[in-house]
């Protein structure tokens, strides 16, 4: 089968959505937070880059801004949409938010346009390397491979395919979710090259990636899977290359960013 994070088994949500007073959480100043927090349990990930038949809540919903601000416990998203629309949620009816909805409306069937209005909003492109974060931050994992919203303790909200069996939106830490890539060796290549293409290039290197991904392929569609040993063997190779992209594969903030409180300018 072809290298694709949809094949990690997805859990889809059995829990209804939660209201921040039937939760326990600790409490944010940072509205967008607190909304991500009342939503734990709920919203679905799906790993679609745009809102696709399968990862339609915003494809659904931009028309209808009531229905958009109200995921269910069944809301099918990506990641990034995710942390968006904890921002939207949290400046319901600013002309800044306003501005985002109908602009993604007017994006939704083309990928590029589509994506940059995300990109712009939970602010990937100001992002820089960082060894904490915030409240309200936004935080980066692997380039944009992953996005997660940044909570309290040290936590992430994040919406992904786990940790844990749940692909509902949950706390986390990033060293949590750094060894949830880790140990899926679809994703962690995935991840790898989607870092080494904005940090380094190397020639070089590239071709020595490409191999593992026809490796990889050719045992995902012999076997259907990979066996533990494979995956170890493939892991130990992943790393082996960001060795050589001079980085340290076993320091998840190597593979960070984060953004500071861009969703605040959904406020305006």
């Amino acid at each position: 089968m072809p290298i694709n994070t949809q094949s990690v088994t997805n859990v889809q949500a059995t829990h209804p959505l939660q209201s921040a007073a039937g939760v326990q959480n600790v409490q944010s100043t940072n509205k967008a937070v607190e909304v991500g927090q009342s939503w734990k349990g709920s919203l679905n990930w799906q790993s679609g880059a745009t809102p696709l038949e399968d990862n339609s809540h915003f494809r659904e919903n931009l028309t209808n801004q009531a229905a958009l601000l109200q995921p269910t416990a069944h809301s099918c998203m990506n990641c990034k949409e995710a942390v968006l629309l904890m921002g939207l949620k949290a400046y319901a009816d600013t002309p800044e938010s306003n501005r985002v909805i109908r602009e993604l409306e007017d994006n939704l069937n083309y990928d590029i346009g589509y994506n940059e209005i995300l990109d712009e909003v939970v602010g990937y492109d100001e992002s820089e390397p960082a060894t904490s974060f915030e409240a309200g931050d936004v935080v980066f994992f692997f380039a944009d491979t992953h996005v997660a919203l940044g909570a309290e303790d040290g936590k992430v909200l994040s919406l992904w395919f786990g940790p844990g069996s749940s692909s509902n939106l949950q706390e986390a830490s990033p060293e949590d979710l750094f060894q949830l890539t880790k140990e899926n060796p679809e994703v962690y290549y995935q991840a790898a090259k989607g870092w080494f293409n904005v940090e380094s290039g190397d020639p070089e290197i590239e071709f020595q990636f490409l191999d593992v991904k026809s490796q990889l392929q050719d045992a995902l569609e012999t076997n259907g899977g990979l066996s533990p040993t494979q995956k170890y063997e493939f892991t130990a190779k992943i790393d082996g290359l960001l060795r050589q992209a001079g980085a340290d594969p076993n320091n998840a903030w190597e593979f960070i960013t984060v953004a500071k409180q861009p969703l605040d300018v959904l406020a305006k």
